[in-house]
């Protein structure tokens, strides 16, 4: 009896410790304190409606702060088959071409040339946003999968790579 009675405290006790710790926010990018972190692979394969061979190859990373009014983003391509015109996050899943929602890059005359290039920047929920979005709209988007990176170049003006955001596991 009495093997049983300090069992049952000692689980008490550990589960009360567990409580006691949890500090809400659990280091995988879940928990209220965290720092969300997107990403996108950019291919030609991704591109809606005519994918594009041979292609440059991409990365996207979308970080927003704990207090969710800004976020850093960076994009980073190589292989690209002209200078780079113009890179946007677009509304849409992956098997949809939809509308720009903020624009990342662009304008006269082409500002990056080469195949190869990284540039980065921050938007905030005071960005001039398209389609008539709000900043949270933008936001619940890209949580839900319906937002995307596109880079466009010179010889593929309608886009030549692009990838999903999604959370970084």
């Amino acid at each position: 009896m009495k093997a049983r009675h300090l069992f049952a405290l000692a689980a008490l006790a550990l589960t009360a410790g567990m409580v006691a710790c949890d500090d809400d926010d659990d280091d995988n990018g879940t928990g209220p304190d965290a720092e969300l972190a997107f990403t996108a692979t950019l291919t030609g394969a991704n591109e809606k409606p005519n994918p594009v061979s041979p292609a440059g190859t991409g990365t996207a990373t979308f970080t927003l702060n704990e207090a969710e009014t800004s976020a850093t983003w960076s994009i980073t391509v190589s292989g690209m088959t002209s200078n780079i015109a113009n890179a946007h996050i677009h509304l849409g899943n992956a098997n949809i071409a939809g509308g720009v929602i903020v624009q990342l890059l662009g304008a006269s005359p082409f500002p990056i040339t080469g195949p190869a290039a990284t540039w980065s920047g921050t938007i905030t929920s005071s960005t001039s946003l398209l389609l008539g979005l709000s900043w949270s709209s933008l936001i619940d988007l890209i949580r839900n999968g319906d937002a995307y990176v596109n880079v466009h170049t010179l010889v593929n003006g309608s886009g030549e790579i692009r990838g999903q955001l999604v959370p970084v596991p």
